[in-house]
């Protein structure tokens, strides 16, 4: 199970490892950053600059989470989370060129949360631009976006695509997401 869910963005590093013990479950946890909107006005991420921020990211991969390290839990990221809003100015900006270069100097995969898919094929060929491999990213989301030539493309450039909406009435799973993950199988793409 991966939570998605980054630094003073409500993760509870400890509660998750509960969860792990109690259950048997792994849980893969996140570093990076979600939406400006998810945080509170003082939040310290968005206060980071670019150096700051990568290293941040880094010692939440290699050494652990910043929650957890207060109470002596190792326990550590393996994915770093950037959102992409349609734009990349401002803090946004410098947090995933930080984001980025964190997870290529720790090996992680990078996991895209996408506005329905907004602008995915510029983000893709900004994060090939910034040296990013391809099979190190994962697009969330990107079934809200029923462009089969995109997502096409996105496989074929080496990107997974995450699809989600199976249960989510308003963007009609039926004639889309489902026929989408069809198309896509039978095009074979079933691995991507």
């Amino acid at each position: 199970v991966i939570d998605c869910t980054p630094y003073e963005c409500g993760r509870n590093g400890k509660v998750l490892y509960d969860i792990a013990d109690a259950t048997g479950i792994e849980i893969l946890s996140v570093s990076g950053f979600h939406c400006r909107e998810y945080y509170s006005l003082d939040s310290k991420i968005w206060k980071l600059d670019e150096e700051e921020a990568t290293n941040f990211f880094k010692q939440e991969v290699q050494q652990g989470l910043k929650e957890s390290l207060a109470e002596n839990f190792d326990i550590r990221a393996s994915i770093i989370k950037i959102p992409f809003v349609g734009m990349l100015k401002g803090s946004y900006l410098v947090l995933t060129n930080a984001a980025i270069k964190a997870a290529m100097e720790t090996n992680v995969p990078i996991l895209v949360h996408t506005e329905q898919g907004r602008d995915a094929e510029w983000f893709s060929d900004f994060l090939l631009k910034s040296g990013v491999k391809p099979e190190k990213v994962v697009f969330c989301h990107i079934d809200k976006r029923n462009d089969t030539l995109l997502h096409q493309k996105l496989a074929e450039q080496g990107f997974y695509l995450e699809y989600d909406t199976f249960l989510r009435e308003k963007y009609n799973p039926d004639p889309n997401t489902y026929e989408l993950i069809s198309l896509m199988v039978k095009r074979g793409f079933g691995n991507k």
